[in-house]
């Protein structure tokens, strides 16, 4: 719940014909966009919380049974050991998949925490993006309509985008309109959600709080699908990987250990 007024509601409040629905209407958008956010959030970390923790855990279980294969069946057949082409020689992916698996673990445990760090996170980062376009254009579109110019409500807006890129760009395009520029400039458009952007605030012929207001609406359906998108892959995709680092683990050490003892028991038949 919000407990307190944040920037954009504050001058909302502040303008000459106040409207309080209007400002109720803003902080319940904002409640939404918060609450969609939340749900990615934690549907991206548990996933990679998931993956990572089955990375670990399996290049552990992987190199302990590998140890204590080597160490087992070395002492029972040291010759075969060393010689792959005997009956009870362990195969290449002994000796390959544990390191392998910790190589996995480490890539994913450091790649996912420069991950979050930066806000860089796959998926999450896709997902939050939408979000906050749909947070800055309901922002921009309701401070021109209660009078704001476009440096005002840009700057107002830039205090509550959740991400430091779209701040800046921001920042940036009301500096341009204070340099005299008539319409307003996000940056380069190599981005597809800045390139959306600005199709619609610069090439709609209407009025320029009407351009943000269907800005919004095409965000807001955009940012409630990727995160439908998310919610229903994520979790499929994440315990689908999981499952297989665990399975090379058993099938790369217990796998081969008891295909051997078996062999043992024919042969001593």
């Amino acid at each position: 719940m919000v407990t307190r007024l944040d920037p954009v509601a504050s001058r909302l409040a502040a303008a000459d014909d106040v409207n309080t629905a209007l400002v109720l209407d803003w902080l319940e958008a904002r409640q939404q966009r918060d609450s969609l956010h939340r749900r990615a959030f934690w549907c991206s970390l548990g996933a990679w919380l998931l993956v990572t923790a089955a990375a670990v855990i399996s290049s552990a279980v992987a190199i302990k049974f590998a140890h204590d294969t080597r160490e087992a069946f070395s002492e029972v057949y040291p010759l075969s050991w060393n010689r792959r082409d005997q009956v009870f020689s362990p195969p290449l992916t002994l000796d390959i998949v544990p390191p392998v698996l910790a190589l996995i673990a480490i890539v994913l445990l450091i790649g996912g925490l420069l991950g979050w760090w930066l806000g860089r996170f796959p998926g999450h980062r896709w997902t939050c993006s939408a979000i906050d376009w749909w947070n800055v254009s309901d922002a921009v579109s309701r401070l021109l309509a209660v009078g704001c110019t476009y440096p005002e409500a840009f700057d107002t807006a830039a205090e509550v985008a959740r991400t430091s890129g779209n701040r800046w760009r921001l920042r940036q395009a009301a500096e341009h309109v204070r340099q005299g520029v008539s319409e307003p400039l996000l940056g380069p458009a190599s981005d597809g959600d800045v390139a959306m952007v600005q199709t619609w605030v610069e090439t709609i012929d209407v009025d320029p709080s009407e351009r943000w207001r269907l800005a919004n609406q095409h965000f807001a359906e955009v940012a409630r699908r990727r995160v439908g998108v998310l919610q229903a892959t994520v979790p499929i995709v994440s315990t689908l990987l999981a499952g297989l680092l665990i399975w090379m683990s058993i099938s790369a050490t217990l796998g081969w250990m008891w295909m051997t003892v078996g062999r043992m028991m024919v042969g001593g038949n």
